[in-house]
């Protein structure tokens, strides 16, 4: 029994989702779209309202432009879901949100999973698979990407998406998996369930401003958070957070406006000394830069 949740903007896109979800999902569900071309509503605030009326015990987050590949998938969800301790399910996370401005992703095999579908920029058909061992149904994450979670009903009252720090379109999905992740264990689902996100997501002044506000706010002050194992090591976690850094800031010098730009780019310039971060303070100066106040 699921309770699905969209935000929609297309109703072309939400025809398509609502026939493959009749098509393949295999379990009693309802759907619940919310119109929000008009309302512009934040995402947060439009999966918490329709959330708050699910009449189901399990909820699936989604985004319109997913389509569902394999048939009976609610119910193989629905089986994970009922464990006590399972907490968000999605098909890309990471084990690691390094104490970074970043998205989901480190760009580490060792803490990165994912399976899923995507058409990339030339228009083909291309596969996000990586980060499981073979035999592995699921595996553990903390942070997972919104395009599709599935929690249960309970557990989405105990940690509802944070509407007033979060007003926009971004980082409601990081944000809302860090804080179950405290509590109750986050799973990528491996290919046992295959589906397709018909985009790969993409980063502007939006997605910049939104995450910089989720860490100074929120969770700067206690990442990073991981999940530890042997492969993980603090060498490997201050190379990623170096990497990650500048890549932030590559985007900023793109994106952002003057203001932001200065904030970064202060910020980085007194982050821990490696001879990484000394190469990439000499690279600042050709950095593409672009005014955008």
């Amino acid at each position: 029994m699921l309770s699905i949740i969209i935000c929609s903007v297309s109703e072309e896109r939400l025809n398509a989702v609502s026939k493959n979800i009749a098509d393949t999902v295999g379990v009693d569900y309802e759907l619940l779209a919310f119109n929000n071309a008009l309302q512009k509503w934040p995402i947060a605030k439009v999966y918490n309202s329709q959330a708050s009326l699910a009449r189901f015990p399990f909820l699936l987050f989604v985004h319109e432009d997913v389509l569902f590949y394999t048939k009976g998938w609610g119910k193989i969800i629905e089986d994970k879901l009922q464990e006590e301790n399972c907490g968000v399910i999605g098909f890309a996370g990471s084990r690691a949100k390094l104490n970074t401005y970043s998205g989901w992703w480190t760009g580490c095999d060792v803490w990165d999973c994912s399976n899923y579908w995507f058409y990339n920029q030339q228009g083909e058909r291309m596969q996000a698979l990586g980060g499981f061992y073979k035999a592995e149904r699921y595996k553990q994450v903390v942070v997972i990407d919104g395009f599709a979670m599935f929690v249960r009903k309970q557990v989405w009252k105990e940690n509802m998406f944070d509407e007033k720090l979060l007003t926009g379109f971004h980082c409601y999905d990081i944000d809302f998996s860090l804080a179950v992740s405290r509590h109750y264990d986050n799973y990528v689902c491996n290919s046992h369930i295959e589906l397709c996100h018909m985009s790969n997501g993409s980063f502007g002044k939006e997605w910049i401003n939104e995450t910089i506000k989720m860490h100074k706010e929120k969770w700067g002050r206690i990442l990073p958070v991981m999940i530890k194992d042997k492969a993980s090591s603090r060498a490997l976690l201050k190379r990623r957070e170096e990497f990650l850094a500048f890549f932030f800031l590559k985007i900023v010098y793109t994106h952002a406006s003057e203001n932001v730009k200065r904030l970064v780019r202060k910020e980085f310039m007194v982050r821990p000394f490696s001879l990484r971060h000394l190469r990439n303070i000499l690279l600042l100066p050709f950095l593409k830069c672009e005014k955008n106040d």
